[in-house]
């Protein structure tokens, strides 16, 4: 199967799958310049080192590319391929005798959400301790907050990815936040706030 004939159609993420499972490579290589960006972008705030999350990011892919048929065509290509970066990333800093090192690259937040949330806390607390903190979250927590700001995936995706409801999804990133308020000393005012992100997110 190939993506959609008509020229002018731009053919969807789905589409694309189906082709490449079929053996059009063009496919594969649409999927990777939809996405790579978004993957490299999170990696390197998980990570804190360009080098590190290029690596990370070619081994996303190519542990996509073997589970690819138990892509599920309800959820989106962009929160699926969130979830194998995650465990990539996971995968790496679990590895036996690996010492994990957080560089201070600068934490880039586009969402107004981020604002008042994980920006709201680098503003007062270095990249690293931030990062640090980011990755000590309970498992659940750290996946709901990173897939979020640094994801940059919707509290829907998220739950539909997770397999649970919005309404958990949205406690989670709260108890992530609050947290992170405690474990940076953030200020009660702060807190606050930080505390209150995610309760209208889509």
């Amino acid at each position: 199967m190939t993506p959609d004939a008509n020229p002018s159609t731009e053919p969807s993420d789905r589409d694309l799958v189906l082709a490449l499972l079929d053996g059009d490579r063009a496919a594969g290589n649409r999927l990777i310049e939809r996405n790579y960006t978004q993957v490299y972008r999170t990696l390197v705030k998980l990570t804190g080192n360009d080098d590190l999350a290029a690596d990370l990011t070619q081994d996303a892919f190519k542990r996509a590319w073997t589970s690819l048929r138990s892509f599920r065509a309800e959820s989106s290509f962009s929160s699926w391929m969130y979830r194998i970066a995650y465990t990539t990333f996971l995968n790496h800093i679990r590895r036996p005798h690996l010492v994990y090192s957080v560089d201070t690259a600068e934490l880039e937040s586009q969402q107004e959400v981020a604002e008042g949330a994980l920006h709201r806390i680098s503003r007062h607390e270095s990249e690293d301790r931030l990062r640090s903190a980011v990755v000590a979250l309970p498992d659940r927590q750290r996946l709901a907050v990173t897939a979020k700001f640094w994801g940059e995936l919707s509290t829907s995706e998220i739950a539909n990815l997770e397999q649970v409801s919005a309404v958990a999804i949205r406690k989670r990133i709260r108890n992530a936040l609050s947290t992170l308020g405690k474990a940076l000393d953030i200020e009660p005012n702060s807190l606050k706030s930080i505390s209150c992100v995610g309760g209208t997110a889509s």
